[in-house]
């Protein structure tokens, strides 16, 4: 199962250092997790870090949309997808002091582009 770490049920547009809780079944190993944003057809895929998987800023940075999130299960034999999850990101004027970054000026299909070219390095 995977659950926003501090609680919530959703997100909202310029959060920043969010994550989510992985919290596998019984006999379930969660090695990764595929994250993206509603429409986007490539996702980043993030290995669970004592239970918990980063959600990159730049993915909140839209808002009014929704972060997709896929379970997956790696073994030997195997890998397959256990759970699709949805999140809202609620949107919400930038604030004054949100921290400028360079990421924040790229398109969404630069950052569609930039998981493709990760999920192609995987593969290799």
């Amino acid at each position: 199962m995977l659950t926003i770490a501090d609680g919530r049920k959703s997100f909202y547009q310029w959060d920043i250092g969010q994550g989510l809780t992985v919290t596998p079944g019984e006999g379930e190993t969660i090695t990764e997790v595929h994250i993206g944003l509603n429409g986007c057809k490539k996702y980043f895929v993030v290995e669970p870090v004592d239970g918990i998987v980063a959600v990159y800023d730049e993915l909140l940075q839209k808002g009014d949309t929704f972060l997709v999130a896929y379970e997956y299960v790696k073994t030997a034999d195997d890998v397959h997808t256990i759970n699709k999850y949805v999140f809202k990101i609620t949107g919400r004027p930038k604030a004054t002091d949100y921290a400028y970054t360079p990421t924040e000026s790229h398109s969404w299909e630069w950052w569609c582009n930039k998981a493709k070219s990760y999920a192609e390095a995987a593969a290799e």
